[in-house]
């Protein structure tokens, strides 16, 4: 298997390990740990992956647990997307509300 298509599982198999179940943040991390580790057992020493494991890496482990907050408050947008659709909703409410033009 070429190195895109052994990259494009991993980061598939990570996307379903995110998929919310109930587990708390820190089992989440846990988690990800794992197949952190798997990933750097199971992916060849090319280049490209040898990049886009540190890519990964550094990614994480710049943002520690803060990264799984989400899953310790249901209530709190999993994503950036999410987010902005939450707030452009509150945002347009209290213009609603207000009769307001900006929302300062």
């Amino acid at each position: 298997m070429d190195p895109i298509r052994r990259a494009y599982a991993a980061i598939h198999t990570l996307a379903k390990l995110l998929e919310p179940d109930g587990r708390s943040a820190a089992e989440m991390h846990a988690a990800v740990e794992r197949w952190h580790e798997e990933l750097e057992s199971s992916l060849a020493t090319t280049p490209r992956e040898r990049g886009w494991r540190e890519h990964f890496s550094k990614i994480v482990h710049a943002f520690g647990t803060r990264i799984f907050t989400c899953y310790d408050h249901p209530g709190l947008p999993r994503t950036n997307n999410d987010m902005e659709q939450a707030l452009r909703a509150l945002v347009s409410r209290q213009r609603r509300i207000t009769g307001r033009k900006h929302v300062g």
